[in-house]
């Protein structure tokens, strides 16, 4: 209850004292996550509105490419706008599309265009008239020097009729020339070394493509173009990778992964249940393992839970018993390698003495993984919003223990796994708290088998990832086990990890972390709990497996 009040900027004050004050919390408390939750549905089916914006170099050496794009368009919006016959909803489809593009030469350049720079065709259906038209008129030319207004161009693209009611939005560019000025290339032809002639900057543009909330993505051609992307990765706050497009035969597919991946992510960054806004930490990203002998020691605390003793002391919401303290000493990195849209993610080491007297097999797993909640302000920081997370993944883990039985009942010889996972106090001023676990192998393949808001892996899609796609419908399958198994109570949903010899008997299985549960009760398991419409959304796209047949779990919704 007192992490549901503070999400929403609310004084919770002291504890109850007595049962009717504390039943009015609870009603309180459940009527602020229905109307979050309603919220992130709104918003999850806002992020499958996508405006997509062609940003492309069409100077003389850019025909193919050009030519490329202008056929493929109409075949990019229907392949992810439609659901093939007889098929299931594919793993992530938009709802609508519209489609702009703007097309930029160089200051100087003559010829059809006359003085323009720029042509602009504002966002418009792919089957809109005027976008064949705009199409069928565009020509490459011009391109003096090396470098092109590429800045004119991305302005041009900020310009555009971006609409609101559109949760996705993206710019794809295509370029085989950097920008003006001399920081972002390495080439001698720039007749503008100083930058854009006419004072824009990168950084403003960059500023007001992170304000717009605007992904970006790369489509690159030529090397030339690979510091400028290093630098604009830096005004960006996060990595653009260069799609190899050099092969005009890349480009549909490259376009099309690209609007899938971002709608993933907007939907990713809209399934979790927010309230009032909060100040993120200042933080740089150092992907680097750090120099482990350098860093101090810090000694604190481990906190884990006990399983359930049965199913049905979840649902009746029996306390979670506390193992007993378990003293830590570990070494943090300073900085973080990854971030999420809750967490920041840094690398850990164990080097507590029973770690150090461990066998040496198990003494190689002293590498940890340490996350800390990115927001900061009241109540963030601590103890019971890290206990929370924990004892969600302790559900999740107790129940995918009973799953297994269940498999073995069925005569599967299956396993999944949850990573165990420990709350970390560290013996600081101020205190400070974090969330521990194993870190996966370098070599492991981390797979998003599903999330919390309808999303499940694809067989193409798991094919491309190397991945055994009885894997994801049994991981699949456990979500539909859990629904089932605990009288459609609760689900454990939002399934990402690795699959690997996990077993004692070196079996192959999958080993999971980071799970969010929908229950009935929306005062449990956190900001991720969708309750059950989150339940329902996950039936509105699964099919019943293998798995699900043999388990008895067929029909049962």
């Amino acid at each position: 209850l007192k992490v549901i009040y503070e999400d929403e900027g609310l004084d919770f004050g002291s504890d109850p004292e007595d049962d009717k004050t504390l039943v009015n919390r609870f009603k309180v408390a459940t009527k602020l996550r229905k109307k979050r939750i309603e919220e992130v549905f709104r918003r999850i089916r806002r992020a499958r509105n996508v405006q997509l914006c062609f940003l492309v170099d069409v100077t003389g050496s850019m025909t193919s490419h050009l030519e490329a794009v202008k056929v493929s368009i109409l075949d990019i919006v229907n392949k992810l706008t439609s659901v093939p016959s007889g098929a299931n909803e594919p793993e992530v489809r938009a709802q609508s599309m519209e489609v702009g593009f703007v097309a930029y030469r160089d200051f100087g350049d003559s010829g059809d265009w006359g003085s323009e720079l720029h042509k602009v065709l504002p966002f418009v259906a792919a089957s809109d008239v005027s976008m064949k038209s705009f199409c069928d008129s565009l020509r490459t030319g011009g391109g003096g020097d090396f470098c092109e207004d590429v800045v004119g161009g991305m302005d041009a693209a900020l310009k555009l009729p971006w609409s609101e009611a559109c949760g996705t939005q993206l710019i794809f560019y295509i370029a085989d020339a950097p920008c003006h000025g001399r920081e972002f290339h390495n080439v001698s032809g720039d007749d503008y070394p100083s930058g854009d002639p006419q004072g824009r900057t990168p950084k403003e543009l960059f500023s007001r493509l992170r304000e717009k909330g605007i992904q970006y993505y790369f489509g690159k051609i030529r090397s030339e173009t690979d510091l400028m992307i290093q630098k604009f990765s830096a005004l960006y706050g996060e990595t653009i990778t260069g799609i190899d497009v050099k092969d005009v035969v890349n480009i549909k597919d490259s376009v099309i992964t690209s609007v899938r991946n971002s709608i993933i992510a907007s939907v990713s960054s809209s399934k979790r249940t927010v309230g009032v806004a909060r100040a993120l930490r200042a933080v740089t990203l150092h992907p680097a393992k750090p120099n482990w002998s350098t860093l101090p020691e810090v000694e604190g605390y481990f906190l884990s839970y006990e399983f359930p003793a049965r199913i049905q002391d979840i649902e009746d919401g029996v306390a979670l018993k506390r193992k007993k303290l378990k003293s830590a000493i570990v070494k943090i990195a300073p900085n973080p390698f990854g971030k999420g849209a809750e967490r920041i993610a840094f690398y850990g080491k164990d080097v507590s003495v029973y770690v150090e007297k461990e066998s040496s097999a198990k003494k190689k797993s002293g590498s940890r993984l340490i996350k800390e909640y990115l927001h900061v302000g009241k109540g963030m920081n601590t103890a019971k919003r890290y206990e929370l997370s924990n004892q969600t993944q302790t559900v999740a883990a107790y129940l995918a223990q009973e799953f297994v039985k269940d498999l073995k009942r069925a005569g599967i010889s299956k396993t999944i796994k949850f990573i165990k996972i420990r709350t970390l106090y560290l013996s600081v001023t101020p205190a400070r708290f974090m969330s521990c676990e194993r870190c996966f192998a370098p070599t492991d393949k981390f797979v998003r088998f599903s999330n919390n808001a309808g999303y499940q892996l694809m067989e193409d899609k798991a094919l491309k990832a190397g991945v055994d796609m009885e894997f994801v419908q049994l991981v699949i399958a456990f979500s539909h086990w859990t629904y089932k198994a605990t009288n459609k109570f609760l689900m454990v949903v939002d399934l990402e990890g690795v699959v690997g010899q996990i077993a004692k008997d070196g079996k192959t299985g999958v080993l999971l972390t980071d799970p969010a549960i929908h229950c009935k009760d929306l005062i449990r398991y956190g900001s991720m709990n969708h309750g059950p419409g989150g339940m329902k959304n996950f039936f509105a796209t699964h099919k019943c497996n293998e798995f699900c047949k043999k388990l008895g779990l067929e029909g049962f919704v």
